[in-house]
């Protein structure tokens, strides 16, 4: 039959359906069935077959599936009813869209229109073979367009995936097909628990959960399940001999990995629901036509291993976000080189191991295995050393005696679980030795940081996760481990793995720290400690990580070091920087990289425990500065032996593991603290959604309020203001019911103090989680009265403190620096009673307790009693609890003694002297004995308080000017020395601005810059342009008066040498 003989023949049998009155969508399916199939004989060489996919809901398959004769996927088909005629609202559905990024070949029909997509794409134009008007009408339905639809059928059945992949394009194949997946095994799984079955999905979610991760979500659940199945069919392909299917893929799975054999069983021979199998059909065909070896030739072959750097591109694709939540970034090969050859090297030198990491009697853990590229490399290393100290005739025996016995790995993601099997398979064969049915690598599946008792037997549907499960908890539990190493995830801020074993752990990090915030719940700081646990249990050993380096000189870090140093003898920490949150810089003043793509420094950490050494810990610390090449050149040729040590003494009650002053240490311990000398203080308030809690001006604000409070739904207004997903401390829905609250009730609007010399308006009341997510209100409440506030952080990223600002208004979180580790603190000078009854804790204690008189609006100092009562007594001075004193009435008051601190903290001499210990303290303050002394720095630094408040009388004549004719927008910003002036566009500028001003920071802020560049794309205002020029004055002002500081705080610091 001619193709044109075929197509009309399907025309009447498309009329003969619809005249029938009853027909659906369905019923058209084994007309079209018919047609495809003759179509697919007569314009392709192989025979093709049109499956019908069963559908149970709107986010299953397509309709239709089409074979080759080789039995590979053609493509799909989409089918709506011939009276759905607008198929362009159909294209952008939700549901087609998930079709076109999952397949690659897709057809979108009403049975009359025909549209083809190949990868996500329209080819070409819809074309329409037959009119609904005819078809409506009754009448016979002629053939049109004949040669434009056999042009699309050619197409449709001339695609084959293409045999040649790049890396990147087999990842984004592979990654689009998994998310598919990702949302059918949810899919299913929630139609099987929404009708109660006890199904295969059902049941194995249910034990993950009790074995692995007790907090796991069927969204968790689904994506573990799809990336698993990809990348257990990815490395049974690596495996399989001729024919690759899902039926065939469970050959190359190993008999001794029992999860993943029963895993694969299910999806291979096992009633697999429809919805799953298609999908897994589609992944399987294009690993079956990929030609692996040029995926992988496009790695890099220096030591990186391309089955373990494959998931790391396939991961990246598949879900960035999950990529960065889990850690899971690829250890550069020079780094686990060093950690490893410095392991063995500590293994013989400080154990008695002459065979280091080849010594059968030593036990190698890795607790987050990955991909194993450190026990890969820890065998590797081993087998060398074995080989040419004893020769390779015996190598079979020793790798099944020692390397098959001693090397554990623990991994929790159930795809890189896979992966690593596969590559420890793949580098046995390589050193020559062939696993029997018998044999496995000891790298078990299981959650290192849950402490999970199951007994065997206990699961049905899975009794491989009990056979690992009880496997790994035999080595948790009782197995000595000599060496443990790897790269824990350390990205993810304790957001997951909450398990109480671990958390009561961690205990001996927290004790006695008194802090507001506890740092200590991120993922690596776990590990560490386990793995210290682990050491502590078998009475030696050594422990190597790379990790992130907070804890290095991290204030809420102290405890943990001090256990550390106390269960340790030898700590040697290798600090590889390369902070972008910290700006880092070397030394010299050249570049400084991450040996990762992560914004956050890292460390090489090799912990060492000897039974018996009584010595007392020792911290030997060195830093390797420098582009990321040149630190994996060093990394690759060095080892712990070739790295030039500075020997710490890690002393209390910091016990730092990083180089500090120590000169000036016992002055800087007697001054008084901040927080010792203001009874309250606070973090910044946090909004978690600056763009809308945060407005240029009150009238902006109300315009955002009442867009949230009228607002029908969050997509709407996700949309209008560019909104991301909601978080877990933000929502639009709880944004929204405050708007409401606020509106009706014609709650007052607040000035924000968001930037130095840049104040903006949000909405700040009690309510958390709210209009922002975290107010602070019971201390910031008491600077929406009138009040004076000192911002200043607690710790330093910035290699110099310049951290400290006045403020009359509540304060960001960032107001003066936007490093997380700068975060940013407030101490109100006055507290303010609550008249609504309504604020518990601190505050009212303090007012139920206070011996201040009530000043101004019924205020009280919030400064301690009996600092202030000290400084009276040496100063020979009475306190005045509200305003200022008078040095001719022999008084002082809390703006005297604000004053004086303010300008103490903008002495340069004291910025220098105390650098280090500003690094990681609040400031200090020295306080002098001698009035005169007292009341010159009280002046000098209510000089600096008015300028920063833009009140002081020598502004009224700015040196700055905005010149020249324009719109006044900001588009770009641009510094000229040579003329000492900053344009906003081409034509227009400030003058009067010298380099020292232009550079002249405060905080983590380059003022004059960041003031403009936060207005880039806005119109400057008149009184806009008079506020930056008077911001000019300001800063060269500042600039005079800290010289004059400076010359009266440096007498402080000779009292006592007389």
């Amino acid at each position: 039959m001619t193709f044109r003989a075929s197509v009309e023949r399907y025309l009447g049998a498309v009329a003969q359906q619809y005249h029938r009155g009853d027909a659906r969508e369905e019923s058209y399916y084994d007309v079209l069935k018919q047609l495809w199939e003759e179509l697919g004989s007569q314009l392709s060489s192989a025979h093709a077959t049109l499956t019908v996919l069963p559908r149970q809901t709107e986010a299953g398959n397509p309709d239709m599936r089409v074979w080759s004769g080789q039995q590979h996927v053609t493509g799909y088909i989409e089918a709506k009813e011939p009276k759905e005629t607008n198929l362009d609202r159909v294209e952008v559905s939700e549901q087609l869209k998930r079709y076109r990024a999952a397949f690659p070949n897709v057809i979108l029909t009403n049975f009359l229109e025909f549209r083809l997509y190949r990868f996500g794409q329209p080819m070409g134009q819809p074309v329409t073979i037959g009119s609904l008007q005819a078809l409506q009408a009754g009448m016979k339905v002629p053939l049109q367009h004949e040669d434009q639809f056999r042009e699309l059928v050619e197409r449709f059945f001339d695609f084959q995936l293409p045999r040649t992949y790049t890396a990147q394009t087999l990842a984004v194949a592979l990654a689009d097909r998994t998310r598919y997946l990702q949302q059918q095994v949810l899919a299913q799984l929630l139609d099987d628990e929404g009708h109660k079955l006890n199904s295969e999905l059902v049941n194995l979610m249910a034990e993950f959960k009790q074995v692995l991760m007790s907090d796991l979500t069927s969204d968790t659940f689904a994506d573990l399940y799809a990336q698993t199945i990809t990348y257990g069919l990815f490395a049974a392909r690596m495996r399989v001999t001729g024919t690759f299917t899902r039926e065939t893929a469970l050959n190359g799975i190993p008999a001794t990995i029992g999860i993943l054999r029963k895993l694969f069983k299910y999806i291979s021979i096992g009633d697999t629901p429809e919805r799953l199998r298609v999908i897994i059909d589609d992944i399987a065909d294009v690993l079956a036509v990929a030609d692996t070896d040029t995926v992988f030739s496009g790695y890099d072959k220096n030591g990186r291993d391309p089955v373990a750097d494959f998931y790391e591109t396939f991961l990246g694709e598949y879900d960035p976000a999950k990529k960065k939540q889990h850690g899971v970034y690829y250890t550069p090969q020079p780094v686990v080189s060093y950690i490893v050859r410095s392991v063995d090297q500590i293994l013989r030198d400080s154990f008695g191991k002459p065979d280091g990491l080849a010594d059968p009697s030593v036990t190698v853990l890795d607790p987050a295995a990955g991909t194993m590229t450190f026990p890969a490399t820890a065998v590797r290393l081993a087998a060398a050393t074995y080989k040419a100290k004893y020769g390779d005739g015996s190598l079979d025996s020793w790798i099944k005696g020692h390397v098959l016995r001693d090397f554990y790995a623990f991994e929790l993601m159930m795809a890189p679980y896979a992966i690593g099997h596969l590559r420890m398979g793949i580098l046995l064969t390589e050193l020559g030795y062939t696993m029997s049915s018998d044999d496995r690598f000891k790298l078990y599946l299981t959650n290192t940081l849950e402490d999970t008792v199951v007994k065997p037997g206990q699961f049905k549907s899975m009794a491989g996760l009990a056979e690992e499960s009880l496997a790994a908890g035999a080595v948790k539990r009782r197995q000595p481990v000599l060496a443990i190493m790897g790269n824990p995830p350390y990205s993810n801020f304790g957001q997951q793995n909450k398990g109480a074993w671990i958390r009561l752990l961690l205990e001996d990090y927290k004790k006695g720290l008194d802090e507001k915030k506890i740092n200590l719940d991120d993922d690596f700081i776990k590990f560490i400690r386990f793995s210290q646990w682990k050491i502590d249990q078998a009475g030696e050993g050594v422990l190597g990580f790379i990790t992130n380096n907070t804890y290095l000189d991290g204030v809420t870090h102290r405890v943990m070091r001090s256990s550390l140093a106390a269960t340790f003898g030898d700590i040697y920490v290798l600090n590889l920087h390369g902070s972008v949150k910290r700006q880092e810089h070397a030394p010299d003043g050249g570049l400084d990289e991450n040996v990762f793509d992560i914004q956050q420094g890292v460390c090489i950490a090799l912990f060492v425990k000897r039974k018996g050494d009584l010595a007392g810990p020792r911290v030997h610390y060195a830093d390797l500065w420098g582009t990321r090449e040149s630190k994996y050149e060093w990394l690759g040729a060095n080892t712990l032996g070739g790295t030039a040590w500075t020997d710490l003494v890690p002393a209390a009650p910091e016990f730092w593991f990083v180089p500090r002053g120590t000169e000036g240490a016992e002055e800087w311990q007697d001054m008084r603290r901040l927080d010792e000398l203001f009874e309250i203080d606070s973090s910044g308030i946090q909004t978690k959604r600056d763009k809308v809690t945060i407005a240029w001006s009150e009238e902006q604000l109300r315009r955002v309020l009442t867009d949230f409070a009228s607002a029908d739904g969050p997509e709407g207004l996700r949309s209008k203001y560019g909104l991301p997903p909601d978080g877990r401390d933000w929502t639009i829905r709880w944004a929204s019911e405050h708007a409401r609250n606020v509106l009706a009730e014609h709650q007052p609007l607040t000035v924000l103090e968001y930037r130095p010399f840049d104040v903006r308006w949000t909405v700040l009341d009690r309510r958390s989680k709210g209009w922002v997510a975290y107010p602070r209100f019971e201390v910031m409440r008491h600077m929406i009265s009138p009040n004076l506030g000192l911002v200043t952080t607690r710790q330093l990223s910035s290699a110099t403190f310049q951290h400290a600002w006045i403020t009359e208004h509540p304060i960001d979180g960032n107001t003066i620096s936007l490093q997380t580790r700068e975060y940013n603190y407030i101490f109100p000078l006055y507290l303010y009673p609550d008249t609504s009854g309504a604020v518990t804790g601190t505050t009212s204690e303090l007012f139920e307790n206070t011996q201040w008189p009530p000043g101004q609006g019924g205020r009280v100092p919030n400064l301690k009693s009996a600092v202030v009562e000290g400084l009276a007594k040496d100063l020979g001075l009475q306190f005045l609890p509200d305003g200022c004193g008078n040095p001719t009435d022999g008084t002082f008051g809390p703006e005297d003694l604000l004053a004086y601190i303010y300008a103490v903290l903008y002495s340069p001499t004291y910025r220098e002297r105390y650098t280090d210990f500003l690094k990681s303290d609040f400031p200090r303050i020295p306080f002098t004995k001698d009035r005169d002394t007292f009341f010159k720095l009280a002046e000098l630094g209510q000089q600096l308080i008015d300028l920063h408040l833009m009140r002081s009388p020598e502004l009224d004549n700015p040196i700055s000017r905005f010149c020249g004719k324009g719109d006044s927008a900001v588009t770009k910003v641009e510094y000229d020395a040579d003329r000492g002036r900053v344009s906003i566009n081409p034509t227009q500028y400030f003058d009067g601005i010298t380099p020292d001003l232009w550079t002249y920071q405060i905080g983590g802020y380059q003022v004059l810059a960041k003031w403009l560049k936060d207005r880039k794309g806005r119109f400057l205002t008149s009184a806009d342009t008079i506020h930056y020029s008077r911001v000019v004055t300001v800063l060269s002002k500042t600039t005079d008066l800290q010289c004059a500081i400076d010359s009266v705080v440096t007498s402080i610091f000779h009292e006592g040498d007389t």
